[in-house]
């Protein structure tokens, strides 16, 4: 295998069809060795079928520096690959809506402590768009918060439960699909959101997280407000202007930039899977999911080379990226030397995932009846008196103020020594309690 080819290979990550490891799967790894697998409910048909197959596809990747990239989609909700497997995870917006730091970092703590179990070491999650009415019917629940500082914050959590366990997460989708009303995964979906509003709001999760996560992923969405005017259409995964100037450049994000699956109708429906394998690195991608055929895979990597070989300035590019893959991997190794090896309670684990369902619904119902802040409200309530609101001492009717507190202006006080003794001989003002002396 050539330089450029495994440059190539090192930038794909394949998905397919299958639950168990065969010769055909097992030819496509060793052609095109790619960075790793990504795993989808057609691969998972039992907890020693799965475990047995990550092993595999790890034996057959293994023979480099680093570990393979072994990423599932484990988000919660909807976007739960295990939940057959195990039982049902609770949403990230329900879990977010309990207001509680400490649970949303056990909720990501429990993936990953699954995904390490089965020895998963990336999970593309979370999700950083926002939540808004026009992407509900798409995004649903998937989308945490209009908020984007709740965003922030769950994210947080989440990420520090997984990395608990040794797995990464994954902030998606750049620049945010909140505003979407399109399925990428069918067409591609315009995004009319004005460049101030995207900067200030949808971007501001990944903004603030740009340097606390290893991996990005960007979307397919279409962005007309971010391109010169008379822009043709182009997913943002497979724009420069996305990836490189606003992700890289403005952003200032150094790890890897993952496009969303190149397999989705928003790609393919204008453009062949090497076309687009090939302008994602152009455009500044590190690394390319193509998440279910075997053949499309082939192509990606064959399309990859052969512009590699005709243009130094893509080989060099793609070097770039091959190299990101290269220290993420090794990352990894790093990472699972010193986890816990641990043997998997898979029943204890279920009853722990039944019982967070259960108590993300309660702590949710909590949350919602606990007051919240209203600036409506914080305008209705009395305001507290500034210092520059207050009248100086000894102005009005030249009394200071401590009589509206029921005492005696300053010079209505008794002197020290005009004041009666106590029963220990002590003199004190009026009004003020002795201390009682130590026995």
């Amino acid at each position: 295998m050539t330089e450029l080819e495994r440059d190539a290979g090192q930038v794909l990550l394949a998905g397919f069809d299958q639950s168990a490891y065969d010769a055909d799967l097992e030819r496509l790894l060793t052609e095109v060795r790619p960075a790793g697998a990504i795993f989808y409910r057609p691969n998972i048909s039992g907890i020693d079928e799965f475990s047995e197959l990550v092993q595999q596809v790890t034996a057959t990747l293994g023979d480099r520096a680093g570990l393979p990239i072994l990423a599932l989609d484990m988000e919660g909700g909807s976007v739960d690959r295990l939940r057959h497997l195990l039982a049902p995870l609770p949403s990230s917006r329900a879990v977010a809506a309990t207001d509680d730091d400490p649970f949303m970092r056990q909720f990501g703590a429990l993936i990953g402590e699954a995904m390490a179990a089965l020895r998963l070491n990336l999970d593309f999650a979370p999700v950083l768009d926002l939540a808004a009415p026009e992407s509900e019917p798409v995004m649903g629940s998937r989308a945490v918060s209009r908020d984007p500082a709740t965003v922030v914050r769950f994210a947080r959590n989440f990420v520090a439960g997984l990395n608990r366990f040794s797995v990464l997460g994954c902030g998606k989708h750049f620049p945010g699909l909140g505003s979407g009303a399109r399925d990428t995964h069918q067409e591609m979906a315009p995004i009319e959101t004005p460049a101030e509003q995207l900067w200030e709001r949808d971007l501001l999760p990944f903004r603030e997280l740009h340097d606390e996560l290893l991996l990005m992923m960007v979307n397919h969405a279409w962005y007309p407000a971010l391109h010169p005017p008379d822009t043709p259409p182009r997913p943002a995964s497979l724009s420069r202007t996305v990836v490189t100037e606003l992700l890289r450049e403005k952003v200032g994000f150094g790890g890897v930039v993952v496009a969303d699956d190149l397999q989705m109708g928003a790609v393919l429906a204008a453009r062949s899977v090497g076309e687009a394998a090939v302008a994602a690195i152009e455009a500044g991608c590190d690394l390319l999911p193509i998440c279910r055929q075997a053949d499309l895979i082939r192509a990606a990597h064959r399309a990859l080379v052969e512009r590699a070989g005709a243009d130094p300035g893509f080989a060099d590019r793609l070097h770039q990226a091959a190299g990101r893959i290269e220290v993420l991997q090794q990352s990894l190794r790093t990472l699972a030397a010193g986890a816990p090896q641990r043997r998997p309670d898979w029943d204890g684990l279920r009853e722990r995932i039944r019982a967070m369902a259960e108590q993300a619904e309660g702590l949710g119902q909590v949350a919602a009846e606990r007051p919240r802040y209203s600036a409506a409200a914080a305008a209705a309530r009395p305001r507290k008196p500034e210092r520059g609101d207050r009248p100086p001492r000894g102005t009005g009717d030249g009394r200071s103020r401590s009589r509206d507190r029921g005492r005696p202006p300053r010079g209505d006080r008794r002197p020290m020594d005009a004041a009666p003794p106590d029963r220990n001989g002590n003199r004190r003002r009026p009004g003020r309690p002795t201390r009682r002396p130590r026995e």
